[in-house]
């Protein structure tokens, strides 16, 4: 069984440091620039519904794009992983730099959008893959916990300071204008990212494996969902959790017809992470990542059963309302990539990793790529509340599959001391 290495506890300071400045410029850009939110929303107030409805899954497109060749553009680039993490910073800060600087009328923006959206999935693919893959070869179990969700808060809080504070300075009180700096904003941070990213350097060492094509990509990821119960387990709660990661750009879409919402979203998005960062760092500590999953699907049955009340009473139009559902989708969504990079790293070997997350990444782009389609569509339709109705009895049967998670190490450590016939899990862990 392969042995992971792990960056000697002096080195992981300085790494971790680097590490976390990197993940908070990209966090930051991405809120700004958060295209789940800004470009639905400006499509919506174009008028162009069906563009709105479609960015999502021309994302989720060129995402299963990144995630097929992953495995081979890992193998390719080797150790180097963090200059590829900056190639592809510098690149989707171009796509969004893109975005902001193009008319926003009719045909124009349509193709512009769904181009860069698409590209952008190929380009996030990969990292997708990529990061958590570097990350796991630099820092211990613990501190990738903490990595992923600090760069989460403290990102998050500089977004909301540009926000209210840089943002409304460069607008002044125009609407257009506030949308474009956001954009371009959102661009500035994620060029820092990928400066920073350089001085994280290479990787320690990487699995010795022969190069796979995309067709043994497939077939091992297969294999091994066959062999494998867990696996089995884990591509389920997966596909039932992308309705979770759909809500904030469902909830925006609803939101669409209200004026001046834009802003009110963006800091919400970020407080949500602010706040949700020490919320998963304590579930995860407490219950491991089956109380991660369990209160994200609780979270979005919340937000889906509020919205359905608030819709039936005529109070969806208040700032409360729907700033409140905004806010705990946003919360609900984070937890899920921790939670699903945790589950794998906690049983999956490491030279299966970067196939397994590959291959159950690009299903789930699939799956996400229908379902936004069709959630976006509904979303728009504001004169019923069934729309509300779905995304509630989705987020309920995530909430079951949530069950079928891992439980806290707590819990697993005392299993492997009363049970010493059985191997102790993997001490890898990435939260």
């Amino acid at each position: 069984m392969p042995v992971a290495l792990v960056p000697a506890p002096e080195a992981q300071p300085r790494v971790f440091g680097r590490l976390l400045s990197q993940g908070t410029c990209y966090t930051a850009g991405m809120q700004l620039s958060n295209g789940t939110v800004i470009l639905p929303l400006i499509c919506a107030h174009q008028g162009l519904t069906w563009v709105a409805a479609l960015l999502f899954p021309a994302f989720c497109f060129g995402d299963i794009v990144g995630n097929s060749v992953s495995p081979l553009v890992l193998q390719r680039v080797g150790r180097m992983r963090h200059r590829l993490l900056a190639v592809i910073a510098a690149s989707v800060a171009a796509l969004t730099l893109c975005d902001a600087l193009i008319p926003w009328q009719g045909a124009t923006t349509a193709v512009v959008f769904l181009l860069t959206c698409a590209i952008a999935g190929v380009l996030l693919g990969v990292a997708g893959v990529a990061y958590p893959d570097m990350v796991s070869s630099k820092l211990s179990g613990a501190r990738r916990g903490e990595l992923f969700l600090f760069q989460s808060a403290i990102g998050s809080v500089l977004a909301t300071v540009v926000t209210l504070f840089v943002v409304p300075l460069l607008a002044h009180g125009n609407e257009m204008a506030y949308r474009r700096d956001l954009l371009w904003l959102g661009a500035v941070g994620l060029a820092g990212s990928a400066i920073a990213a350089l001085f994280v350097g290479p990787v320690g060492s990487i699995s010795a494996t022969t190069r796979m094509s995309m067709r043994d990509t497939y077939r091992e990821g297969f294999a091994v969902a066959r062999s494998q119960p867990w696996f089995g387990r884990y591509l389920v709660a997966c596909l039932l959790f992308g309705p979770v990661t759909l809500g904030t750009t469902f909830y925006a879409l609803r939101t669409a017809h209200h004026s001046r919402s834009l802003h009110v979203l963006v800091i919400l998005s970020s407080i949500g992470l602010v706040f949700g960062s020490p919320l998963w760092r304590k579930v995860y500590r407490f219950f491991g990542v089956r109380g991660m999953m369990l209160g994200s699907a609780l979270l979005s049955v919340a937000a889906a059963t509020l919205t359905l009340v608030a819709e039936v009473c005529g109070q969806w139009t208040h700032i409360w309302a729907y700033g409140t559902v905004f806010l705990l989708a946003t919360v609900a969504a984070q937890a899920v990539f921790a939670a699903a990079i945790s589950w794998l790293s906690v049983v999956a070997e490491e030279s299966h990793r970067g196939t397994l997350i590959a291959f159950s990444s690009t299903l789930v782009a699939v799956e996400t790529m229908a379902l936004a389609a069709v959630l976006g569509n509904i979303a728009q339709n504001h004169s019923t509340v069934w729309p509300d109705v779905v995304v509630l009895v989705l987020a309920i049967g995530a909430a079951l599959a949530s069950l079928g998670a891992p439980p806290s190490e707590t819990r697993r450590a005392v299993t492997a001391i009363r049970v010493p016939t059985v191997a102790p899990a993997p001490m890898l862990q990435a939260a």
